[in-house]
Protein backbone atom coordinates (compact mmCIF):
# COMPACT_ATOMS: atom_id res chain seq x y z
CA UNK A 1 0.00 0.00 0.00
CA UNK A 2 1.39 3.36 -0.96
CA UNK A 3 1.52 6.20 1.53
CA UNK A 4 -0.55 9.29 0.87
CA UNK A 5 1.18 12.58 0.34
CA UNK A 6 0.24 13.70 3.87
CA UNK A 7 1.75 10.51 5.32
CA UNK A 8 4.94 11.19 3.40
CA UNK A 9 5.03 14.78 4.67
CA UNK A 10 4.66 13.59 8.27
CA UNK A 11 7.47 11.09 7.75
CA UNK A 12 9.68 13.89 6.47
CA UNK A 13 8.77 16.08 9.45
CA UNK A 14 9.71 13.25 11.81
CA UNK A 15 13.04 12.79 10.05
CA UNK A 16 13.75 16.51 10.15
CA UNK A 17 12.93 16.83 13.84
CA UNK A 18 15.26 13.92 14.60
CA UNK A 19 18.25 15.68 13.01
CA UNK A 20 20.90 16.61 15.57
CA UNK A 21 23.79 17.80 13.42
CA UNK A 22 23.90 21.51 12.51
CA UNK A 23 25.62 20.68 9.23
CA UNK A 24 22.82 18.30 8.19
CA UNK A 25 20.20 20.94 8.97
CA UNK A 26 22.12 23.59 7.00
CA UNK A 27 22.41 21.23 4.01
CA UNK A 28 18.69 20.48 4.18
CA UNK A 29 17.89 24.20 4.31
CA UNK A 30 20.11 24.84 1.30
CA UNK A 31 18.47 22.03 -0.63
CA UNK A 32 14.97 23.28 0.21
CA UNK A 33 15.98 26.79 -0.85
CA UNK A 34 17.28 25.37 -4.14
CA UNK A 35 13.99 23.51 -4.71
CA UNK A 36 12.01 26.67 -3.97
CA UNK A 37 14.09 28.81 -6.33
CA UNK A 38 13.95 26.13 -9.02
CA UNK A 39 10.15 26.01 -8.71
CA UNK A 40 9.88 29.79 -8.97
CA UNK A 41 12.38 30.09 -11.82
CA UNK A 42 12.36 26.76 -13.70
CA UNK A 43 15.52 25.92 -15.61
CA UNK A 44 17.46 28.91 -14.32
CA UNK A 45 19.41 27.15 -11.58
CA UNK A 46 21.69 24.19 -12.14
CA UNK A 47 23.89 22.41 -9.63
CA UNK A 48 27.50 23.57 -9.46
CA UNK A 49 29.94 21.56 -11.55
CA UNK A 50 32.54 19.99 -9.29
CA UNK A 51 35.24 19.67 -11.93
CA UNK A 52 35.52 21.80 -15.02
CA UNK A 53 37.65 21.18 -18.07
CA UNK A 54 38.27 23.20 -21.18
CA UNK A 55 36.72 20.41 -23.23
CA UNK A 56 33.49 20.40 -21.20
CA UNK A 57 33.22 24.19 -21.54
CA UNK A 58 33.73 23.91 -25.31
CA UNK A 59 30.91 21.40 -25.58
CA UNK A 60 28.58 23.38 -23.30
CA UNK A 61 29.07 26.59 -25.30
CA UNK A 62 29.32 24.94 -28.73
CA UNK A 63 32.75 26.51 -29.24
CA UNK A 64 34.69 25.55 -32.34
CA UNK A 65 38.45 26.03 -32.24
CA UNK A 66 39.99 27.97 -35.10
CA UNK A 67 42.69 26.02 -36.92
CA UNK A 68 46.23 27.29 -36.32
CA UNK A 69 46.60 28.07 -40.02
CA UNK A 70 43.58 30.36 -39.93
CA UNK A 71 44.85 32.16 -36.82
CA UNK A 72 48.27 32.65 -38.44
CA UNK A 73 46.58 33.96 -41.59
CA UNK A 74 44.64 36.52 -39.55
CA UNK A 75 47.83 37.60 -37.78
CA UNK A 76 49.60 38.01 -41.13
CA UNK A 77 46.66 39.99 -42.54
CA UNK A 78 46.76 42.39 -39.57
CA UNK A 79 50.40 43.20 -40.37
CA UNK A 80 51.13 44.62 -36.91
CA UNK A 81 54.44 46.49 -36.94
CA UNK A 82 54.66 47.52 -33.27
CA UNK A 83 56.80 45.60 -30.81
CA UNK A 84 54.89 43.09 -28.64
CA UNK A 85 56.15 44.65 -25.37
CA UNK A 86 54.94 48.08 -26.54
CA UNK A 87 51.48 46.71 -27.35
CA UNK A 88 51.23 44.92 -24.01
CA UNK A 89 52.28 48.08 -22.17
CA UNK A 90 49.37 49.91 -23.87
CA UNK A 91 46.92 47.56 -22.12
CA UNK A 92 47.80 48.80 -18.64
Amino acid sequence: MTATINDRKYELIEKITSLKNEKDIAELEAHLQYLDMNARFPGMFRPMISDISVESLRKEHNYDVLPVEEINSIIDDLDIQEDLEYLLAQLS
